[in-house]
């Protein structure tokens, strides 16, 4: 395991996993809803166009989502090598 993401990084390797995925915002909503998430959609997308921040319970709901959408493809987005 690495070191701690901070919120910029965590919204980085979110935002790319959901690009990666290509799921619809409403799609990807309705997951974390199911998960337990409390975000309104409009949430959800002002974060992904990196508008608004999110709670660190609801990125965490996310995360989880995302990493059980394609755990290959969650991996590919949070452990991508830094640019240099």
């Amino acid at each position: 395991m690495g070191k701690p993401m901070t919120a910029a990084e965590q919204h980085i390797a979110l935002s790319a996993a959901i690009h990666f995925l290509g799921i619809g915002l409403p799609e990807l909503w309705l997951e974390c809803f199911a998960m337990g998430g409390s975000l309104e959609l409009f949430d959800l997308e002002a974060y992904i166009y990196d508008i608004a921040t999110l709670p660190p319970m609801d990125r965490a709901v996310l995360e989880q989502v995302l990493w059980e959408l394609d755990p290959v493809i969650f991996d590919l987005a949070f452990n991508a090598p830094e640019p240099s």
